[in-house]
This record gives C-alpha cells, structure tokens and sequence, in this order.
C-alpha cells in the first residue's frame, strides 16, 4: 500500500496548472465522470495548487498534477483522472469548503488532494473499488505524516465526509486504518501521556451488516469503533463496542452485543487501566438499525 520512497525518488515533475473551462470537454476521470465545466465556491484554485504543492514537496516530487475545479454537479468531491498523458484532479469546491467546516481543521483539503495523488503514484485505472481507495488512503496518511499532521488531522476529512461501505468505497474503519498504515510508514508516532477525561462524544451508526464507525480518544492514541447493528429477532438492534490502540489497531476493549432496546440508558461501562479511564457508552437511540451512542471517559 502507498508508494516506496524508492519509487518516488524516480519521479519526474511537469506544471501544476489551471485549464480554462473551453479545454475541459471530454475528460473523464478514473470514477467514469465526464468533465464539462468549471466550477465556482469558496475553496479557490489557488488553494487547491498550493495543496499539490506540499503534498508532492513532502514525498520528494515536484508538481505534476493539473488541478481544476468542476461544476459539483458533474463532480460532488474529489476525483483523478487522464487526458492522454497528462494527470489531472478535480474538485468541487463546495465539497472542499465544508470538508474545512466539519472536519475543523485546514488539514482536511490537503489530505483529500493527497489521496488523489496517491490514485495517480499507484497508477489506478478502471474506476472506484475498495482495494484502490484504501492504497489511495495509505498514500493520504504517509503525505500527511510528512507534512507533520497527527493521526487525527490526517484522518478528519474523512471521518468528517465518508458517507460509509459501498461497492467502491470502503467502510470508514478500514479507511481510517489504511490511512494509520501510511502515517506510520512514513514515521508518525503516538504521542504519549495522560488521556484526558471526556464529557461527550456522538458515534452514530448508519448502516446494518457489521458496518463500523468511529472516532479517536485519548488525543488520537485510541480508536473507539461502534459496529452493528445486527436485527435481535425482537423488534431492535445490537450493536458492540471496541476500543483499539491507534498505533497498530490491536483492540484493547471490546463490549458484549448491546441491544438498542430501551435507548436513554448506560449499556456498558469498563475500566481500562491503560487509558487510565473508565468508559462509559450511553445509548440515545436505536431506531431501525441504527446505533446511536454517546461516549464518556471519565
């Protein structure tokens, strides 16, 4: 997964530029999307080369990327693609603005361009499926580690924007652990200390068939993973709670299947001596399958 610093080291650098609107006719990108148009909001072009910028400077190449805004009608988020010989990203800028708002950090733009960078450095073609995207994401966590981003930064956009499993994209826990790989790949390391206690945190489950969701703890040192939910046969749910090491996903906790039924109630409660903490994990509601949960550290 990723790119070798070997490989990178081979690469050969062209002109980041901005087309305009009258040369992008019949472009597709590697999602089978044909670009017509150029788009307009609020997160410029300007931002976007400057994006490419970093990430290329960080892993050792130069600009090699035309990066372009499309209408969002055409593109809703990020996508690569070719014209003949020559790489190109597209973006939506509404997308890219309210990544930057739910993600709350600037970290997120740069890490959405950095994984379709890492389309383009793993030479994918063909369209979205679950194995391109996480080696994308890898990618996305190796660039970010290079930029000095923490495992939190270099993984909010897509805890903030993932719409969750499909037949192209991953499930979020899998994205977030690809993204881990690459972070630590390229030298990330946990930091170390006290986990600070935790007043609330919502982790709603949306999807049924063992799907995950999840979120970081512990100043990104801990991964808390809600998955579920599983029909009991008696009109709700169960879901379950796992909490892993962020350094290499290895669970640390895990619950016992907790039932939706009767929501606006504690459903598990553990100590775990190596947060230093006790968890607390408190059903607000259960409603078709659908865990949602708050979570307390205390």
């Amino acid at each position: 997964m990723g790119v070798t610093r070997s490989g990178l080291a081979n690469a050969v650098a062209f002109l980041c530029a901005v087309l305009p609107s009258a040369e992008l006719r019949s472009q597709t990108t590697f999602h089978g999307t044909t670009i017509t148009a150029l788009g307009t909001g609020s997160y410029s072009s300007v931002e976007a080369r400057r994006a490419v910028e970093r990430v290329v400077a960080a892993v050792g190449l130069a600009p090699n990327f035309t990066v372009v805004s499309a209408d969002c009608a055409v593109v809703n988020n990020a996508e690569a693609g070719m014209r003949g010989s020559d790489r190109f990203i597209w973006y939506c800028e509404a997308f890219m603005q309210r990544a930057l708002v739910e993600a709350k950090t600037d970290w997120a733009a740069i890490s959405i361009i950095a994984h379709e960078i890492g389309h383009h450095l793993n030479s994918h073609r063909g369209g979205s499926r679950p194995p391109i995207e996480l080696e994308a994401d890898a990618f996305s966590g190796f660039a970010m580690a290079r930029l000095g981003a923490d495992l939190a930064q270099a993984t909010a956009a897509m805890r903030a924007v993932s719409k969750g499993c499909s037949d192209t994209h991953p499930c979020l826990a899998d994205r977030v652990r690809a993204i881990a790989v690459g972070w630590r790949k390229a030298g990330g390391s946990i930091a170390v200390g006290g986990c600070p206690a935790m007043d609330t945190t919502g982790a709603s489950l949306r999807n049924g068939g063992g799907r995950e969701n999840g979120f970081f703890i512990c100043d990104g040192r801990y991964y808390v993973a809600v998955t579920g939910a599983w029909d009991d046969g008696t009109a709700g749910f169960d879901c379950q709670v796992r909490v892993d090491r962020a350094s290499d996903f290895t669970k640390v906790a895990e619950s016992e299947r907790l039932t939706t039924r009767g929501s606006g109630r504690t459903v598990w409660e553990r100590r775990i001596p190596e947060l230093g903490r006790t968890i607390s994990v408190f059903l607000r509601g259960g409603r078709g399958p659908v865990c949602d949960l708050n979570v307390h550290l205390y």
